[in-house]
């Protein structure tokens, strides 16, 4: 999934509990679904990474790619519920959950 303006994109594999909290205690502007995908898109452009990190409750593995940064940030959630796998080889980094 894709920002509107085509700054972050997210790959996302799990569940955010409190996906619904969030949408409604932050202001995170209109929003095309109603999914925890899309909150979660939203709240790290709102918020940043580590704000974010620090707010969602779930089972998690994604890939948040910075465009204007050019910055990868890959996260999991704290029990490692949902796995997170990567590996460089050859100068490109290949990652999977």
């Amino acid at each position: 999934m894709a920002s509107p303006d085509g700054a972050l994109h997210l790959a996302y594999n799990g569940e955010i509990y409190n996906f619904q909290e969030l949408r409604k205690r932050h202001d995170l502007g209109p929003m095309k679904s109603r999914t925890d995908t899309e909150v979660l898109l939203h709240l790290i452009r709102r918020k940043g990474m580590e704000a974010a990190l620090d707010v969602i409750d779930g089972m998690y593995a994604f890939a948040a790619w910075d465009q204007a940064a050019h910055r990868l940030h890959l996260a999991r959630d704290p029990f490692g519920i949902k796995p997170l796998f990567y590996a460089e080889h050859d100068g490109v980094l290949w990652f999977a959950s």
